[in-house]
Formats: C-alpha cells, structure tokens, sequence
C-alpha cells in the first residue's frame, strides 16, 4: 500500500533575523494547496486586523508548503553486550509485524521500536 504524503504550512519571512515557523502539519496536499491559495497568507495580500499587525511587527512575509519527510521507525536490539539498529520501517504496522518477528526468532535479546537510530544506521 502507498504512503500518502502528507505537507505543512511553513510561514517564512524576508527579515533574515527571524526564524520559518511551522504554522500547520499533517494536512492533504490539497488542503495545502487551498491554505496558500487564501489571500491572508501573504502580508501583500492580506487584509485582517492579525495579518496587519504581524506586517507591522516582522516585515514582510508569507505562508507556503513542504512534503513532510517519511516518518522513520526503528527497530533496536540489545544482546549479547551490543545494542543495534536492525531494521527501519515508515508504517507503525509493518514495525510491529516485524517487531513480534525478531522477538519471536530470538527470544535471548530484547528488541524494540525507536524514532532514532544508532550511530552509523545511516552510512
């Protein structure tokens, strides 16, 4: 089954000095889409009292959208004095399936789900 990508509202602004902020996450491209598409998402076309202030406050700015990164699901073993990552996965299901596998295959070590890998996961 496909993933279905899934996007945030990233606010940006011209003044260097202040950081992007994240405004909204986990929506639908199309929701993206239609966020961006209001004209209270750009301080050149905004016209409400919040929008206004905001101009006046940071300068100019305005909102646009970005694929969220695959979330990433480890699965980490300790035994045997080592602790590693095994395997990787980006659905819950499948690292659970996969979870009660390696438990089940090597019951003299402990495994686990994590967000992060160890070191050297990636090389």
């Amino acid at each position: 089954m496909a993933t279905t990508s899934k996007y945030k509202i990233v606010r940006i602004y011209a003044n260097d000095g202040i950081s992007n902020r994240t405004i909204k996450s986990y929506l639908t491209l199309e929701q993206a889409q239609e966020h961006c598409r209001s004209p209270e998402t750009s301080s050149r076309t905004a016209t409400s009292a919040a929008a206004k202030a905001r101009t006046r406050r940071l300068g100019e700015w305005m909102d646009t959208y970005e694929e969220m990164p695959a979330p990433r699901i480890f699965i980490q073993r300790i035994g045997n004095g080592y602790h590693e990552t095994v395997d990787e996965f980006s659905r819950v299901r499948e690292a659970m399936d996969a979870l009660r596998k390696y438990r089940l295959a090597d019951p003299s070590a402990e495994y686990y789900l994590s967000r992060r890998a160890c070191g050297g996961w990636d090389n």
